[in-house]
């Protein structure tokens, strides 16, 4: 109806002035509106209590409707109110009409429903995460390999990487953040993981296991790791946003494309990301880049050495003070026999832990089986001299 499109502080102002003898026309020119909503106005007043957000007609369509079991489906997944109008609304029945009625039968904000938004400070927090990516194409055969977006974005710049991988297996993981740390020039303060295998070993709500290699990468690096909680993606906003992005502007773009190589997908795929990157932000005036010099100089300086990946294992220690490692046997303290000790294992060293994650030992790995690298010093001293015990040496020894 007209005049029901203006606030209701427009229409009590209509109201008022016609209440105090005004006409028609001069309330028109004083608020600026039209002659015709100043008239519709005042004969939804004179028509009675009926909603004045609604007409006579939609207050009878909304009684053909079963708001319940629309506010019930609004809550399950996938579900909009575009798609509800379209299912329950009366022929005829425009959208903004359904979406008002159904606002007015939604409960009021919860607490629930809060949202804090915090403030990182530069240098301080990157979030990283996979989604589905483009897949690849075999020249040949045609058949296509599915891919791996790795994404990074800083929380406070917005500054973003990412890269196609094969998969999320823990090599290839940490190859992509070593990669990320140079594009990134430096390491952040703290690094937010998603709950996959290769960060996380067992998710937790509360006390998350973070792997044990994943760990020591990071210890390498010099950056703490603060896993997401399971199904909760506002722990990692930032990323969930960015990834979005990406996925309209990148995945559309090259819908149409073919790739037939991961090289040929990422290096799309950096061009794209420069662009991004150097693109004017709308809620910030500046771009990615731009935001991304305050904290650049703030980041921690990459590490010369590379870090050498490692596998973690448990042994049993035997009665002869050693443990088995892929067939071969290294010493360990004779007071650990029988227990159950942590190894680390690398391609060049061996390295063993007690129950108070304390090294016990450190080896050279050995290369072929049924090798053996024992210190003496690992022996109980009794022990040790009769295992040195020469018949010919005690003879000299006697003589003297």
């Amino acid at each position: 109806m007209v005049g029901e499109r203006k606030s209701p502080r427009m229409r009590e102002q209509v109201l008022e002035l016609y209440r105090r003898g005004m006409g028609k026309r001069k309330i028109a020119l004083a608020l600026g509106i039209s002659k015709n909503t100043v008239k519709g106005v005042i004969r939804a007043d004179e028509s009675g209590p009926t909603d004045a957000l609604v007409d006579e007609g939609e207050a009878e369509w909304e009684r053909q409707v079963c708001w319940e079991k629309v506010k019930t489906d609004l809550g399950k997944k996938y579900v909009t109110i575009k798609s509800l109008h379209v299912e329950f609304a009366p022929d005829g029945v425009q959208y903004l009409r359904f979406w008002r009625a159904l606002q007015r039968r939604l409960p009021l904000v919860t607490q629930d429903q809060v949202r804090i938004r915090f403030q990182y400070k530069p240098g301080q927090r990157l979030e990283i995460d996979y989604c589905d990516g483009i897949p690849i194409t075999d020249r040949l055969t045609g058949l296509q390999t599915k891919t791996h977006l790795f994404a990074a974005a800083s929380a406070f710049s917005d500054y973003f990487y990412g890269e196609f991988v094969m998969t999320q297996k823990r090599e290839e993981f940490i190859a992509s953040q070593d990669r990320m740390h140079h594009f990134f020039g430096g390491v952040f303060e703290y690094v937010v993981i998603d709950n996959l295998k290769s960060g996380v070993h067992h998710p937790h709500i509360y006390d998350p296991d973070v792997n044990p290699v994943y760990v020591d990468y990071a210890n390498h690096m010099g950056f703490a790791v603060l896993p997401a909680r399971p199904s909760t993606p506002r722990d990692k906003p930032t990323i969930e946003t960015n990834i979005g992005v990406v996925q309209r502007q990148f995945f559309a773009e090259v819908r149409n494309r073919i790739f037939y190589s991961l090289f040929e997908l990422n290096t799309c795929f950096r061009e794209y990301l420069s662009r991004l990157n150097t693109a004017m932000m709308k809620d910030h005036g500046v771009s990615r880049a731009e935001r991304f010099g305050e904290e650049r100089s703030l980041l921690k300086s990459i590490p010369a050495a590379s870090f050498e990946v490692a596998e973690y294992r448990t042994a049993k220690v035997h009665p002869d003070c050693h443990i088995q490692v892929e067939k071969n046997f290294y010493s360990v303290p004779y007071l650990l026999i029988g227990q159950e000790l942590r190894v680390r294992v690398t391609p060049k060293l061996i390295e063993v832990f007690n129950s108070d994650h304390e090294s016990v030992a450190v080896h050279a790995r050995l290369r072929g089986c049924g090798k053996y690298s024992t210190y003496d010093s690992h022996y109980p001293e009794q022990k040790l001299a009769a295992a040195r015990f020469d018949v010919q040496m005690a003879k000299r020894d006697a003589n003297k």
